[in-house]
Order: structure tokens, then sequence, then C-alpha cells
């Protein structure tokens, strides 16, 4: 099995700065220093000590939770697509409102009653 060169970095994303790039290698060594504990401890049940530790656990709360959210997420959305013309013309009676609004106020100001 061919081995990954590790690097100390991310070296093809240009984007993170020279703080972000310290914060990664902080962490790399904090991690390297609580493996090396572990080991010399002997709790140690990773390996050879480059596979990181990683716990799923998934409780019925967690599942019912989100199939919860993923059903109001697509009635919403169905609730959307059924109601999008009244939506808009809503929306249109606001903007024709908002329009009509200084022309009428213009109107009362020289003595024409709103009816």
């Amino acid at each position: 099995m061919i081995k990954k060169k590790t690097t100390d970095g991310f070296t093809s994303l240009r984007i993170i700065g020279k703080r972000a790039q310290g914060f990664l290698l902080r962490a790399k060594e904090q991690m390297a220093k609580r493996q090396q504990e572990r080991i010399a401890a002997g709790t140690d049940i990773t390996g050879d000590g480059n596979e990181p530790d990683i716990i799923v656990a998934f409780s019925g709360a967690g599942i019912f939770q989100a199939a919860l959210i993923i059903l109001a997420v697509i009635l919403g959305t169905w609730f959307l697509f059924q109601v999008q013309d009244k939506i808009i013309l809503l929306l249109l009676g606001f903007f024709l409102a908002a329009v009509i609004d200084p022309g009428v106020r213009a109107m009362e100001r020289l003595g024409i009653p709103r009816g």
C-alpha cells in the first residue's frame, strides 16, 4: 500500500492565511501530543496512530427529529409552490400601492377627497 505524503497544512488552497495555517499546525501538534500520551498510557486502540478517532452514534430521537425536519422542508416547499401565484399578486399589490400613494397624498393636499 502506498503511503500518502503528509503536509503541515493546506497547500492547494491559497485562501487560507498564515494565521489559519498556524492554528492548523498547532492543532496538529496537540493531536500528536495527545496521541503519544494515549500510547504511553496504553489506551490507544487506533493501531499505528495515524487514524483519527471517529465515533458516530445514532439515536432514535435524532433520527425522528431529522425526519421531521426533512418532512417540514418538503411540505414548506410544496406549500410555496401552491401559493406562488397568490404571493406574486400580493407583492404586486404592495408595489402598486407604494407607487400610487404619493399621487394620492398630493391630491389630498389639493382638497380632492380619497373616495
